[in-house]
C-alpha cells in the first residue's frame, strides 16, 4: 500500500498533489486544505470545511469508500471504510482545526486527540486504522533531546496516547533515533524544522515499510507544507 498525504495550502496545490499522486504511484491520497478533487478516477470521500472552499478528502485508485461519520469535524476530517475484495482498512485524512471568531475550537493538540478518538470509536470492526494528515503539533512524533526543546506536555502525552491505543508513528519507527525533518516551511522562518504532518497506522511493522518526507522544488511551488510518503506492507 502506497500512501500519500499532503496539505495543499488552502487548495493552491490541489492540482499538483494529484501529479503528485500519479508521478509516485500512491494507492491512497490522504489530502488536507484541498479543493474538490475533479479529475480523480477512483473513489472520492470527504467535503469542505463550513465556509471555506477548501476541506479533508480521501481517494483511492481501486475498491470502495464507505463514508465515516466523524462528528463536529466536517471538512477536517475524511474518514471511510475502505474495501478491496476482502479486504478492509480505515482510512482517515486529518487536519486538525483552526480556531475562528466564527467557529471557535479547542487547542490543536486536543482537536487532534478527540478527532482520533472519534475515528477509532466509530470504526471499532476494521482491523486496520490509517490516520494521515497535518496534526498541527511542532513535532508529531517521539521527542529527541533536541525535538523536546519545542514539544509541549501536551504534545507528549497526546503522543503516548495514541502510542497506547496501538498506534504507530510512521515516519519515527521508521527512522528510529533520527531527528524529526521539516514538514512546514513557516511562512516567517522557514528554517524552523517544524514536523506536524504524518501518518499514524495500526497495526504496524516497520520493518516491513518505508516512509519519506517530500521536499523538492515541484512540492515547494505548490504548498507551504511538504508531503509525506509511506509504503506499507
Amino acid at each position: 500500500m502506497r500512501i500519500l498525504t499532503w496539505n495543499t495550502a488552502q487548495g493552491r496545490g490541489s492540482s499538483a498533489a494529484l501529479q503528485l499522486a500519479d508521478r509516485v504511484a500512491a494507492d491512497v491520497v490522504l489530502l488536507q486544505e484541498s479543493f474538490p478533487p475533479k479529475t480523480w478516477a477512483g473513489a472520492v470521500a470527504g467535503a469542505v470545511v463550513p465556509g471555506r472552499k477548501w476541506g479533508s478528502w480521501v481517494l483511492v485508485r481501486s475498491g470502495k469508500l464507505t463514508e465515516v461519520e466523524v462528528n463536529g469535524f466536517t471538512g477536517w476530517v475524511a474518514a471511510a471504510n475502505w474495501r478491496r475484495s476482502s479486504k478492509s482498512t480505515l482510512l482517515a485524512s486529518l487536519h486538525s482545526p483552526t480556531s475562528s471568531e466564527s467557529s471557535p475550537r479547542r487547542s490543536y493538540i486536543d482537536e487532534a486527540r478527540g478527532a482520533v478518538d472519534m475515528i477509532v470509536q466509530n470504526s471499532p470492526r476494521e482491523k486496520r486504522h490509517v490516520i494521515g494528515g497535518d496534526f498541527n503539533f511542532k513535532f508529531f512524533g517521539p521527542t529527541t533531546a533536541e525535538n523536546a526543546k519545542g514539544s509541549s506536555k501536551k504534545e507528549i502525552a497526546t503522543m503516548q496516547h495514541f502510542a497506547s491505543l496501538g498506534f504507530s508513528n510512521v515516519w519515527a519507527d521508521c527512522h528510529p533515533g533520527a531527528s524529526l525533518p521539516q514538514t512546514l516551511r513557516w511562512t516567517k522562518d522557514r528554517s524552523i524544522p517544524y514536523h506536524c504532518d504524518g501518518l499514524l497506522v495500526r497495526p504496524f511493522d516497520p520493518s516491513r515499510a518505508i516512509c519519506e518526507v517530500l521536499s523538492s522544488d515541484f512540492v515547494h511551488r505548490h504548498s507551504d507544507h511538504n508531503a509525506v510518503l509511506a509504503v506499507i506492507d
